[in-house]
């Protein structure tokens, strides 16, 4: 495999000793970029010494002659001596030499050919003394330190069977593997094609005894999983479904838990959808905001390109958008893998210089255009060979990665320069305030700074567990939503550089809406002795102005608090400059100031010791109390 776009030279020597004669033999390359259309070009010669120059296009059923069936007195008519055929591609010209004498020179030429071969017209016997292929760039750009010695390592017989174990998906926290496995006598289905299995780490760092995923997620159809969100309550899957879980049709869909188990999954649409392949792969993001799919459509580059789409709603994503140039090629650019950092893609490509068929590269985002990429990096000997690589995965951590090789399931552990970016886990649980009952709920994250949403997750219907990733470089506040709760944020300050990877504990409240009820604000922020809001309070505040909105009865007092550090009388001054910020923007956001009423408290009504920071920094808040609904 070379790139037909950039300057090569193509070299063999070939001889034919036997069969019929006086027929063509020679190279040929295959023009792939359009499944449909496909295109070969031919250079033969003949043992009576003609050669001849054509493209046939599969898709008219016509041969175009760039030079017909010509006599060349420099072609050698002997088995005993080879004859030299050779391929230069200089800009937008091409020109082909038999013997080392020029014969043909054709110009203006955009595209010659993916792949390289042999040519045979009848049945014959020729010998091949050797084939050269020259490009100047020609050359494994790999990730530093790639060749550390690192050994692969066999999963053990809990994953790997004498069926066929494939496609791994490890979920960001480490802890859970989902597999495919073919033709496996638990399978579902009287032709047992591929079902989903699933592990669970043990605390030894073994695995479990690999289950059956059973229904309505595994069915008569081929079943896999794309990519597992950070809650673990989710599951973006292949294929779609009808109301009872059997197959639907080609696609994707969303998968959720419910209080007995996996929901019967919803079909995911993306707008535009078009696929010229027979093959396609998928990757959703850790945020759920990114779809990643390697497809081929028109403006495909070759046999598949990777593509972006930036989530609508929760089941619609729009036209892909095709990744560009450095990293799709004219080959197969399959089986993508966003990193939880949301900047680290591997994916697997027969396009890029490598080790074999298929080899597994990494590339970082460079911006949020999602088409400027850093040139992308082979990973080395050690995960790629001669073979097809692919289906490449890794938890948050990002120091081990799961992969196929031969039908098994195998880690290694990566390389620093081949890690994703550190990035911040956090788990908790979604419970009522007042029962500690957990509750089901949708988790939204947010970019304070952008005052946009940054990414979505679900809590487990039956414990309220929830987990969600936070990559470096922001300030966030995140909270669950449900119903006839008020949620209450919480926030977290990652806008310093990335440091390394964090697991971190943080459960989320929801309160009822009722009257008495006193809900605080955490993630509204002020400057040291300032009363002007900070951009960062907008967020939670527009969560404030929701409820007013949804509920036009409510009437709310504004309380506003200080610890008790400084005067009393400057406390209770800051404490009523700051409420009457808030009271400002809820107006500005249409709220009926009759609806409202506003009082700054000052240091009388702490709710924590204020001899510690960690109290002081409590008692420094603004909350509101529902006076009437």
């Amino acid at each position: 495999m070379f790139d037909p776009r950039k300057d090569f030279i193509i070299h063999c020597k070939l001889r034919q000793v036997g069969g019929v004669k006086n027929y063509g033999y020679g190279l040929v390359l295959k023009d792939v970029r359009d499944s449909r259309a496909e295109k070969r070009h031919y250079f033969h010669l003949s043992s009576n010494a003609y050669y001849k120059l054509y493209t046939y296009d599969y898709k008219t059923r016509k041969s175009i002659e760039h030079q017909a069936w010509t006599q060349n007195k420099e072609i050698v008519n002997s088995i005993k001596k080879y004859n030299s055929l050779r391929v230069e591609k200089q800009g937008k010209q091409i020109r082909f030499y038999i013997n080392d004498n020029l014969v043909k020179t054709l110009k203006n030429i955009e595209f010659w050919g993916t792949f390289l071969g042999f040519s045979l017209n009848r049945k014959m016997d020729v010998e091949v003394d050797y084939l050269e292929v020259r490009q100047d760039n020609f050359q494994i750009n790999l990730v530093a330190n790639a060749q550390k010695g690192y050994t692969l390592e066999k999963l053990g017989p809990e994953i790997n069977t004498k069926y066929s174990d494939l496609r791994p998906v490890i979920s960001p926290d480490g802890q859970t593997l989902y597999f495919l496995r073919k033709e496996h006598p638990g399978n579902a289905g009287v032709k047992k094609r591929d079902d989903i299995w699933v592990s669970q780490r043990q605390a030894d760092g073994t695995w479990s005894q690999a289950l059956n995923l059973g229904k309505p997620i595994n069915n008569e159809n081929s079943n896999s999983v794309i990519s597992v969100p950070p809650d673990g309550n989710s599951l973006l899957i292949s294929n779609t479904y009808k109301s009872d879980g059997s197959y639907a049709g080609p696609g994707i869909s969303i998968a959720r838990r419910g209080a007995n188990g996996w929901r019967i999954p919803e079909p995911i649409e993306v707008k535009d959808y078009l696929n010229h392949n027979k093959y396609i792969n998928y990757c959703l993001s850790s945020d759920q905001k990114v779809l990643i799919s390697s497809v081929e459509r028109n403006d495909t580059y070759g046999e598949q390109d990777l593509y972006v789409s930036f989530r609508i709603n929760d089941t619609t994503f729009p036209r892909p958008v095709n990744m560009g140039p450095e990293i799709n090629t004219l080959a197969a650019d399959v089986t993508p893998f966003l990193a939880p950092d949301n900047v680290s893609l591997y994916f697997s490509s027969a396009g890029h210089p490598g080790y074999g068929r298929n080899d597994i590269y990494v590339s970082r985002r460079l911006d949020d255009t999602w088409i400027r990429w850093t040139k992308p990096e082979n990973l080395g000997p050690e995960i790629n060979s001669k073979a097809w690589d692919a289906y490449f995965t890794l938890a948050a951590r990002g120091d081990l990665a799961y992969l196929v090789k031969g039908g098994d399931i195998y880690r290694i552990p990566l390389t620093e320069s081949a890690r994703p970016q550190p990035v911040v886990l956090i788990k908790g649980v979604v419970k009522h305030q007042d029962t500690g009952q957990p509750l089901e709920a949708r988790i939204s994250y947010y970019d304070l700074e952008a005052n946009a949403e940054a990414g979505i997750a679900y809590s487990n219907p039956e414990t309220g567990a929830y987990s969600i990733i936070l990559p470096y470089g922001k300030k966030y506040s995140f909270r669950a939503s449900q119903g006839d709760y008020f949620a209450i944020s919480q926030n977290v300050d990652l806008s310093g550089d990335s440091a390394q990877y964090v697991e971190t504990q943080q459960d989320l409240e929801l309160v009822p809406v009722e009257v008495g009820r006193v809900l605080r604000l955490k993630s509204v922020f002020f400057d040291f002795n300032k009363a002007e809001l900070l951009p960062e309070s907008y967020n939670e505040l527009d969560q404030l102005v929701n409820l007013l909105q949804e509920n036009p009865k409510i009437q709310i007092e504004i309380g506003g608090h200080t610890d008790h550090v400084g005067a009393d009388y400057n406390n209770l001054v800051l404490s009523q400059k700051r409420v009457k910020s808030v009271l400002g923007y809820l107006l500005g956001r249409g709220i009926a100031e009759s609806r409202m009423l506003s009082k700054g408290y000052g240091e009388t009504k702490p709710i924590a010791d204020n001899q510690s920071e960690e109290g002081r920094q409590t008692n420094r808040r603004v909350e509101f109390t529902i006076l009437s609904k």
